[in-house]
């Protein structure tokens, strides 16, 4: 990516922008009939931010030697790493800059036995400004499990080159690879072996990574090789005390997170190094950094956050071959349940601590008062569930968070204390100190706490508005979220168009206004001869003592661009023929041009003139099929909706002048 403009450049967040060279030489091309509209969107939102990858699919079978050789408890599991690794190839499909992953989460392992095969798929989606993954899998045909989730980002460089003269000479210790794989959970096979020589630096470590030919042999359709990823693991992991890798409980360490991966569109060679920085360490949570670089230090890839956890033999297991699990389909609403329900009195970290058991209480069963100093998972909660809660808590309160709260904070006074530490301005607002029960919100429905399953079922989509619940997080009174307070109660405008006297959108009539342009004129001989009506006497009968006025360029609708042919544009109400262009606008304007097809994007239209079916009428036009409909004012939004294939609301509202803020205060009342 140059740094001249007209070749675009890296915004201060580390997204790329558009230039407008580049937008005109697209523009170019689809008025040359080169490229398609959808095809000149999707390249425009590929200059703009991340695209939607294409999946990505692989069999990986029980015998083969890459997944043979990684056994946990004396199951085979699918190595985490390789989710990660697909997810990178699938990040390569965009085209042009590759995607960065970010928050990325595991939530359950890929588990064979003899004779079985995994087919595993990394599937993307956009979530509103978010495009997020799912790595989900299916055994021998089975049901459809989502095993890793995540998000693809806008990319950014790796990191500066690593000096890897001054790691070598600053080490304080020396590694062979027989030395490291002494380790029992650092050993590896052939298949997976990757770490020929470690040296151990301040806070870390920096290895030498070759990969096996036997490994490149197992994997040779991923430009990121799994296992060099999980090579990183091992350099990091061998700069920790060996005591702290063999747990004398039978427990083991497995993957649960990553904040980042940088760089994951550069395929990997396998020759390369890599330098790990501990960046956090618990008896039960160890997080690191890896940095992976070629002989001249290079940055080739980063990943931030991994994050490793103590877990015992329990967490790796074949699933009910009955239960599915799958990530929320788009648009999916989200479970209203315990964020409806606060303490009514106390402080705001005996608030944060109600919520948070309210939370505990509807998603692991963990009773109707948990105790606040018992760790997450002995009241019930498994690791799937924590990292469910964590999405949750982000959604209720309008928060970011890591995937790893929980096990970082593993009590409800932890985590209490952490959330008020770091977001208590946003908490104190969201969970405002209430009234007793009798005041709850008016809508909210009480209902009684439930286990939930051990599996949650695929979510399907959300049909109309679910009432609030409250969840009784205690024998204390509890209320409903002052719905004024909620965040998701805020609606953003995030696209406009207009069209004004000689102001073809509304950045034109705000330059208008700015520089007081008079747009009122005398009214243009195209529309009518004002002097055949006019009069000076303003109790004329049958005349006008008017002849100025402010005009919208009406005429100038371009029937083809919407798939109107020319004999039915006659026919269109001209209202529709700047609706037409006007709700293109705003779908641009707001970067969704194309991005709305088949959404459950409501449309609701103010309407309450028809003089061009008058004016048919009057002149006796005989009514025919394109006639006819010009007529009814549902035809309006019902075209639009059909156009744009929009599969929410279409409701044309007549209310006199008060139409369009009529019609805007449906939409509103619907969005919420």
């Amino acid at each position: 990516m140059g740094t001249d403009h007209d070749h675009g450049t890296a915004d201060r967040a580390g997204g790329v922008t558009a230039s407008r060279s580049d937008v005109r030489e697209l523009l170019e091309a689809f008025g040359r009939g080169e490229l398609t509209r959808a095809e000149v969107t999707q390249r425009i939102a590929a200059l703009s931010g991340p695209a939607v990858p294409e999946p990505v699919s692989r069999i990986w079978r029980h015998d083969e030697p890459f997944l043979a050789a990684h056994v946990i408890f004396g199951q085979q599991v699918l190595l985490g790493m390789a989710h990660c690794a697909m997810a990178a190839e699938a990040a390569r499909s965009t085209g042009g800059a590759s995607a960065d992953l970010a928050n990325v989460a595991f939530h359950e392992p890929v588990v064979l036995t003899a004779g079985q095969s995994a087919t595993v798929t990394v599937r993307a989606r956009r979530d509103h400004d978010r495009v997020r993954f799912d790595s989900v899998y299916t055994v021998d045909g089975g049901p459809e499990r989502r095993s890793v989730s995540g998000e693809f980002t806008t990319p950014t460089a790796p990191g500066e080159p690593v000096d890897l003269a001054a790691l070598l000479a600053a080490a304080t210790a020396e590694r062979a690879a027989s030395e490291v794989a002494a380790v029992p959970l650092l050993a590896r096979d052939p298949a997976l072996r990757s770490v020929e020589r470690v040296w151990l630096t301040t806070g870390g470590a920096l290895g030498r990574l070759r990969l096996d030919p036997a490994a490149r042999a197992a994997v040779t359709d991923l430009a990121v090789h799994p296992a060099l990823l999980d090579g990183g693991f091992v350099v990091g992991a061998a700069a920790l005390e060996p005591a702290l890798l063999t747990p004398t409980d039978g427990s083991t360490w497995v993957t649960v997170a990553i904040r980042a991966v940088r760089g994951g569109g550069t395929a990997l060679p396998d020759d390369c190094w890599c330098r790990a920085e501990i960046t956090g360490q618990q008896s039960d949570l160890i997080s690191m950094d890896l940095t992976y670089c070629d002989d001249t230090g290079t940055v080739l890839l980063a990943v931030s956050g991994l994050s490793v956890r103590r877990v015992g033999s329990g967490v790796v297991t074949q699933p009910d071959p009955g239960a599915a699990t799958a990530a929320p389909a788009p648009g999916v609403a989200p479970t209203v349940g315990a964020a409806a329900a606060v303490p009514a009195a106390g402080g705001l970290a005996e608030r944060v601590a109600g919520y948070l058991a309210a939370l505990l209480t509807q998603a692991a069963g963990a009773g109707a008062n948990p105790d606040r100093r018992v760790p997450f998972m002995q009241l019930g909660a498994d690791s799937s569930t924590l990292i469910g809660l964590t999405r949750e808590i982000e959604n209720d309160l309008g928060i970011e968070l890591y995937p790893t709260l929980f096990f970082e904070h593993q009590t409800i006074d932890e985590l209490t204390a952490a959330l008020v530490a770091a977001h208590g301005d946003v908490l104190a607002h969201r969970l405002p100190a209430a009234a007793p029960m009798s005041a709850r919100a008016e809508g909210s429905v009480p209902v009684e706490p439930v286990p939930a399953p051990a599996v949650a079922p695929i979510q399907s989509p959300a049909g109309p508005a679910s009432a609030p619940a409250v969840v009784a997080a205690s024998a204390s009174a509890v209320v409903a979220l002052d719905p004024s307070r909620d965040p998701r109660r805020d609606i953003a405008v995030i696209g406009m168009d207009a069209r004004f006297a000689g102001s073809p959108d509304v950045r034109a009539f705000w330059a208008h206004v700015r520089a007081g342009t008079d747009l009122v004129t005398e009214i243009p001989a195209d529309r009518w001869n004002w002097r055949d009506w006019y009069d000076a006497d303003p109790a004329e009968p049958n005349r006008t003592y008017s002849r100025w006025g402010s005009f919208i360029e009406a005429d100038k609708f371009d029937p083809a661009f919407f798939g109107v042919s020319r004999r039915e544009a006659i026919w269109l109400d001209p209202q529709l023929r700047v609706l037409l262009e006007v709700v293109h606008g705003t779908t641009e304007d707001a970067g969704y041009a194309d991005r709305l097809r088949g959404s459950r994007t409501g449309l609701y239209l103010g309407v309450s003139f028809h003089e061009y079916w008058d004016e048919i009428i009057r002149a006796g036009v005989p009514i025919t099929d394109y006639q006819a409909v010009t007529g009814v004012p549902s035809s309006l939004s019902g075209r639009l909706s059909y156009l744009f294939d929009l599969h929410g609301p279409s409701v044309p509202v007549d209310n006199a002048c008060a139409s369009s803020l009529t019609a805007l205060h449906l939409a509103v009342r619907a969005l919420r």
